[in-house]
């Protein structure tokens, strides 16, 4: 890659990315629907795109092996070869080669990937499908200095005219598709040498084109992609010339539009050529006029496709900008501590009440609650971030394990905040591999019993209030909760007498603790136990829940609940010890949690099984007291005095379907916090899950309401 292209490696890496994520779900299409050619025409597309890429930026061997994908789609479309398992499995090794290859360009070698395995299966695979393969590279073997235009050309090509041209100003918007190179001659700045040329070439069965390439407005690294536009351009056929000219092009002496003159010796070509311009990042608008006809053309070109883009869509794309995500995370603590410093400025104005003071503030108030609600939606990208990679490991496990699925997403425009959407991956991970190998039957055993020999394993996101809920459900066998009593039992977590009482929220608690796995074997895929465990740590780190339903014979359903955003949150403050004497201890917790705060005497405070409980409207409540949950001390007499007062301030917490009561000394109300991580000593307190800065300055930690359950 020369030092010329250098600065346009990021935008490469990030465009393929983009690109190898379409193939993956182009594949998967294909084979459900192998006479679909639609998918066909999508994945030379995507092919082609990454070639043109791939060889402006001097990566051949990357370039050389999409372009042998596009053989085979030609295969596939020209010589009616149905895609078979076969085709469908060489295409996803061509993918994963790609990815690795773009591991590689990113860690700066790219030559330390082997291409010459799959190169040589996809020879092979040509060969045996088509003995007409034609070997002839269509010139990905450019370099980065190459120039655009050759200064040679092939036998029966126009050389190049040594002329200096001045760019168009403007480039007159004509809808005919009539002959009109003498309209565009002065336009153009033709001279008679130029006609003679033209004339010359459409007499060889070529005809002449104005392409005219229009960029959005702040578009940045112009250069980059009207070089992608040029290669394209390129590789249809012979460019004649380009305005303004390779010079002006590399120092980006142009505004956002710019044409190029070509020969093309096909005219179906050219929806595919403004297709493939179209697909390029930054292009607003691709026109195509037929300047003059090849003689032999025995049909007209049809109108030049205008852009369908609405003047709304426009300006939408004009104003999104790419924005890092240390950026973001810069903003979101930033906003954090504007946050923190506005509830001290409360504070002031509640304790010196100033009108001119308590005016500015509550346009302060305003102004913090539209920047967090901004910031936040900012870190806010969908599921299908992480969705989008699942198929493909469907599939592979699918095939491998020989089982019939039918995997389908739903909800993949839900957003979440971009921290959770990292975390959650490995957990989806561990739960769509759990239904694969030992929740869904094979398909013989399902026929059995009577299912369809095909199972349903569906992945559905939605939201549910402040929550986004994530479901994994599949139709197998179920889970068997008295095997998790007998497996439980074995591995001496719990005694008979545990057994015997146990319900299925208590087998369900176990289960996902860890340690259990219903599957009779161990496997690469799954039979540890390990995994469940893995993902409630997760989820729950994350102040989420999982809960699980199942039916034997019908199948599981496993959900996550999981917040919309991890670094701001509403809290209920709750305090331990009296605060005349500057040793109260202040405490958050999420009011998502929250169902309600009441008052009871002392005295409706009962044991049963050495468990203190209370009756909230006919239901059994267990209580957690706060002071010995963080092992409060007391330090004076007013400490002693609030936990021996009759009336008991009681704060209902629910989790999973269950509640349990949090008795506390004092209830504060209802603030937005900051919440920070904790490190040293406190890192993984138990009763603890992080920390806040209140607006006095004081820290409030923040409770993990897991740890009460």
């Amino acid at each position: 890659m020369g030092q010329n292209m250098d600065k346009y490696k990021d935008l490469f890496l990030e465009e393929s990315k983009d690109r190898l994520e379409e193939l993956d779900r182009q594949i998967l299409a294909l084979e459900k629907d192998p006479g679909n050619l639609q998918y066909v025409e999508d994945m030379f597309r995507t092919a082609h795109t990454m070639k043109g890429m791939a060889a402006t930026m001097g990566f051949n061997d990357f370039a050389h092996l999409t372009h042998q994908m596009e053989n085979i789609m030609d295969i596939i479309k020209n010589q009616g070869h149905l895609a078979d398992l076969e085709t469908t499995s060489l295409l996803f090794e061509c993918r994963d080669v790609l990815d690795n290859s773009i591991g590689e360009i990113e860690n700066g070698d790219e030559s330390s990937v082997d291409y010459s395995g799959i190169l040589n299966k996809l020879d092979a695979y040509i060969n045996k499908l088509s003995s007409k393969h034609d070997s002839e590279k269509n010139g990905d073997e450019n370099t980065d200095d190459e120039p655009l235009i050759s200064e040679s050309k092939g036998e029966g090509e126009v050389e190049e005219i040594s002329s200096n041209f001045e760019a168009l100003d403007t480039i007159p918007q004509i809808n005919s598709t009539e002959e009109l190179l003498d309209q565009f001659a002065d336009e153009l700045m033709l001279i008679d040498e130029d006609i003679v040329a033209i004339n010359k070439i459409t007499q060889e069965n070529k005809s002449v084109y104005l392409v005219q390439i229009k960029l959005f407005e702040k578009t940045e690294m112009k250069y980059a992609r009207a070089y992608l536009c040029v290669k394209k351009v390129k590789d249809f056929g012979t460019i004649y010339r380009m305005i303004p000219d390779e010079a002006d092009l590399k120092e980006e002496n142009f505004g956002t539009e710019f044409s190029i003159i070509v020969f093309i010796d096909n005219d179906k070509k050219i929806k595919y050529l403004q297709q493939d311009i179209e697909s390029v990042a930054a292009v607003e608008t691709v026109d195509i006029l037929l300047l003059k006809k090849s003689l032999s053309s025995e049909t007209a070109v049809e109108k030049k496709n205008k852009s369908n883009k609405t003047s709304k869509d426009k300006d939408f794309s004009v104003q999104n900008v790419k924005v890092s995500i240390k950026h973001l995370d810069n903003l979101m603590n930033m906003t954090g501590e504007l946050l923190i410093s506005k509830i001290r400025l409360d504070k002031v104005a509640q304790t010196y009440n100033i009108a001119e003071l308590n005016e500015t503030l509550n346009l302060i108030n305003r102004i913090t609650f539209d920047l967090q609600e901004e910031v936040l939606q900012m870190r806010m990208i969908p599921v299908s971030h992480i969705f989008d990679r699942f198929p493909r490991m469907v599939r592979d496990l699918t095939k491998s394990l020989g089982k019939l699925i039918d995997f389908s997403m739903e909800g993949r425009d839900i957003e979440l905040d971009r921290t959770i959407i990292d975390q959650i991956g490995d957990p989806i991970v561990h739960l769509l591999r759990n239904s694969i190998d030992h929740g869904i039957e094979m398909p013989d055993e399902r026929e059995k019993i009577g299912k369809n020999q095909i199972a349903s394993l569906k992945l559905l996101a939605y939201r549910d209030k402040n929550y986004v809920v994530i479901e994994i459900s599949d139709d197998g066998k179920g889970i068997d909760f008295n095997k998790i009593k007998e497996k439980a039992l074995e591995k001496h977590l719990i005694t008979a007498e545990d057994a015997e009482k146990m319900t299925d929220y208590d087998s369900k608690r176990l289960l996902l603790g860890g340690g259990i796995s219903t599957a009779d074997k161990l496997s690469e895929i799954s039979g540890r136990g390990v995994g469940l465990g893995v993902v409630k740590q997760k989820i729950e780190a994350l102040g989420g829940i999982v809960d699980v339903e199942s039916k034997m014979g019908k199948g599981s359903t496993f959900r996550l609940k999981l917040p919309l955003t991890v670094a701001i949150i509403k809290s209920l403050l709750v305090s331990l010890g009296a605060k005349q004497f500057d040793h109260e201890e202040t405490y958050a917790i999420p009011i998502n949690n929250v169902v309600r705060t009441i008052v009871i005497h002392e005295e409706e405070i009962r044991t049963i099984k050495n468990k203190e409980v209370i009756t909230i409207l006919g239901k059994i409540v267990s209580i957690v007291r706060l002071r010995e949950l963080v092992q409060f001390k007391n330090q004076n007499e007013k400490d002693k005095e609030l936990d021996t007062l009759p009336m008991k301030t009681i704060i209902v917490i629910e989790r999973g379907g269950m509640e349990v009561g949090l008795l506390v000394d004092n209830l504060i109300g209802q603030q937005e916090i900051v919440i920070k991580t904790l490190g040293g000593m406190l890192k993984g307190v138990k009763g603890v899950s992080g920390g806040a800065i209140l607006g006095d300055g004081k820290v409030a930690l923040i409770i993990d309401v897991s740890s009460l359950f």
